[in-house]
């Protein structure tokens, strides 16, 4: 439950332009799964970053790079239990 709306806070400024997410895992299975940060790239990008921790992400210290097998659309993508979820570019389809 979201108990308030505070003031913007600056986790980090993007290499990548101005249009992507950066996400935690929402369920994570691990404390070094709670600590890890992954960032998208534009509107419709076949990349996903992993960073180690928020301070690897602020510096742009990059861990992994992943190509997805769709171009991930949108910027509402996910990770839940260590699997990224995404919308499809281009269809209806969520993809796991």
């Amino acid at each position: 439950m979201l108990a308030a709306v505070g003031i913007p806070v600056l986790h980090a400024e993007s290499q990548y332009g101005e249009v992507g997410s950066w996400m935690r895992d929402s369920h994570p299975q691990s404390d070094s799964m709670a600590e890890k940060r992954w960032v998208t790239d534009g509107y419709a990008s076949p990349v996903l970053y992993e960073y180690e921790n928020e301070r690897q992400m602020m510096n742009k210290v990059q861990k992994i790079k992943y190509y997805v097998d769709y171009l991930a659309s949108g910027t509402g993508n996910l990770i839940y239990n260590g699997s990224y979820y995404y919308h499809k570019h281009g269809s209806t389809a969520l993809v796991r």
